[in-house]
């Protein structure tokens, strides 16, 4: 069953809502006296200022995607290690046989950089089966015990980080829903502290009635994330709160071709319209150009490239 994701009520960056709060907050401490008559007392303060606290001590999605991209990097090193060794057993096959037997044939390593992680897995301890059975007829051709068992151990620790990766993007996902549930019981308090600021002095004081008023409440404010795409990897980013006509600007910042789509899954490789956008180059389309939809819902980026690659988008 898909995760209900966490809907942010803010619009605006993370970094605008604490300043927002902070500011406010100083108002309202000078007008102490004429809140009061709101029900505004010095808990309503002290609640404030730990929904702030609590909101501005979490950690950002940078940090969090640091977990993530060390995760896929240990993936994807052990990835390319595992497909060298299932080659090196698979190519004397070649040799010793001929493409055309069927005792090669049986290995079925055609596709192996394509295999997604899973079928990788699967075809490795295929080779292990198979090249165990065939080892009397590729001892001459330099296959020994040893590397069969070295493509099955490798296999193992590849599914375990695997497992590890998708453990991280759960993690993530988790700690992002909880930031923007930390900023949406921020912004419901700093929303009531402001209506009530401006309740004060309406027709009373000018000035301080514009103290409480939220400039990024009236209109959409632009919501940034950014981060790294490891080597050969997808990235699922923190892009919520998104309609079909939402504006997105992808930018990659990097030096490799980076591909943004939705998608179903946070692991998923493509989406229904996926985009490609050069390094150092930007394009802007809105979300259901992009392949949005109520089930497609999670924003990714995939590097199929051998060198790392980072990106920022902007959306409101």
């Amino acid at each position: 069953m898909p995760r209900r994701e966490e809907i942010r009520r803010y619009r605006m960056s993370d970094a605008r809502l604490v300043q927002l709060t902070d500011s406010v907050r100083q108002s309202a401490q000078r007008d102490a006296t004429e809140l009061i008559a709101y029900g505004v007392t010095a808990a309503t303060i002290t609640a404030l200022e730990a929904a702030r606290d609590a909101f501005a001590d979490n950690p950002t999605d940078e940090e969090l995607s640091g977990d993530l991209v060390i995760a896929s990097q240990a993936k994807n090193a052990e990835k390319k290690e595992l497909q060298r060794q299932v080659r090196q057993i698979s190519d004397r096959a070649r040799i010793k046989f001929g493409e055309a037997d069927g005792r090669f044939r049986k290995f079925d390593v055609e596709l192996l950089t394509r295999q997604g992680d899973d079928e990788l897995v699967r075809t490795a301890k295929r080779v292990v089966r198979v090249a165990t059975s065939l080892l009397p007829e590729l001892t001459s051709e330099g296959l020994t015990a040893i590397m069969i068992a070295e493509v099955g151990a490798t296999a193992d620790t590849f599914d375990n980080l695997v497992d590890a990766q998708d453990e991280a993007f759960k993690n993530r996902d988790i700690a992002v829903d909880e930031r923007i549930s930390l900023g949406n019981t921020l912004y419901d308090l700093l929303v009531n502290l402001a209506a009530k600021g401006k309740l004060c002095w309406e027709d009373v004081n000018e000035a301080k009635y514009n103290d409480y008023i939220l400039s990024a409440s009236s209109s959409p404010a632009t919501q940034v994330t950014e981060g790294n795409v490891a080597s050969q990897s997808v990235v699922s980013t923190s892009v919520t709160g998104v309609s079909t006509a939402t504006v997105l600007t992808l930018r990659n910042t990097g030096n490799v071709p980076l591909s943004f789509y939705f998608a179903v899954l946070p692991t998923d490789p493509t989406g229904p319209s996926p985009i490609t956008v050069a390094p150092n180059e930007s394009v802007t389309r809105n979300a259901i150009e992009l392949g949005y939809s109520e089930q497609a819902s999670r924003f990714n980026v995939n590097n199929e490239q051998e060198a790392p690659g980072s990106y920022r988008i902007e959306w409101e």
